[in-house]
């Protein structure tokens, strides 16, 4: 193989993580955590993890959720170098590090019905992405981007001691890069689900779900068209001793669909699968089984 494919580098990478959980009050739980990574090329990295539970009765919840998380380079990023298209960076890049602020309300409206409202905000650094290099004119990877990203959910889910239940939900999000202030690319910016299952004899289910996701920005400074999807499946209670079937059908009535192709790639959109179909079968083994 050619010899920009070949590398022996040999990295080393540790790590330890902890958590703990404290319940000032009754109501209250206060559960905190963190993972202390150590690479041999980027050194140390603390993830700390922070979450506040206030649960004003047994129907309602009020929760912050606090975090930071890395990805640290890949080979390809940090050593690839063919000399006709990328160099190898001058220096090892540094990891991607993201922070993330979340709130959630839970409310049961009745034993059956649960609405949820979450809101978030996603700030991120030292992001990896590719420019030319100066000295060579070929392309590498340096961390240069910033972006932040909002997002508002809500949620409404109802479950009836029969089986059936419904779920429908709202996503709008609003993802930017916060070095040229503009909406990122392959990011849409409302998407919203429908799903129900509805018993149909004592031994199966029916399901249906619909999922719609709005235009989005390209790369190539187009867009895609929005699309709505429609998927049913059918599956079994356990039978003849744990044995489970199902099968599926996804995207229903075979809508062209399409999603952003890559920064690098001339197309600006790649069609998706039409429809398609997914069997299942599996078996449940019981304690009594299992313990055999």
């Amino acid at each position: 193989q050619p010899p920009f494919f070949t590398s022996s580098r040999r990295p080393s990478r540790a790590a330890v993580f902890g958590e703990g959980e404290l319940n000032p009050i009754s109501s209250l739980s206060v559960r905190l955590g963190a993972r202390l990574d150590w690479f041999d090329v980027y050194g140390t990295s603390l993830s700390p993890r922070l979450a506040l539970v206030y649960s004003a009765n047994p129907r309602t919840a009020l929760k912050y959720i606090y975090g930071q998380a890395f990805r640290a380079p890949n080979a390809y990023e940090n050593y690839y170098s063919d000399g006709v298209v990328l160099v190898a960076p001058d220096s090892p890049l540094k990891p991607e590090r993201i922070g993330s602020h979340e709130v959630i309300f839970e409310r049961g409206l009745s034993p059956w019905l649960q609405i949820t409202l979450d809101g978030s905000i996603n700030h991120l650094r030292d992001l990896i992405d590719q420019v030319p290099d100066p000295s060579s004119g070929l392309s590498h990877f340096v961390n240069i981007g910033r972006d932040s990203g909002r997002t508002l959910e809500m949620e409404l889910a109802a479950k009836r001691p029969s089986g059936l239940a419904a779920r429908v939900s709202y996503t709008l999000a609003d993802a930017n890069d916060s070095n040229e202030h503009a909406q990122l690319e392959n990011s849409p910016r409302h998407m919203a689900k429908a799903n129900g299952t509805l018993p149909i004899s004592r031994h199966g289910f029916a399901g249906l779900e619909l999922l719609y996701t709005s235009s989005q920005e390209t790369y190539q400074q187009t867009r895609v068209s929005p699309s709505l999807l429609t998927s049913a499946t059918l599956s079994t209670r356990p039978l003849f001793g744990g044995w489970e079937l199902s099968a599926s059908c996804y995207n229903a009535f075979n809508q062209s669909w399409y999603s952003p192709a890559g920064p690098d790639l001339r197309q600006a959109e790649i069609q998706q699968d039409g429809r398609t179909f997914s069997f299942k079968l599996s078996h449940r083994f019981s304690k009594e089984q299992a313990s055999q």
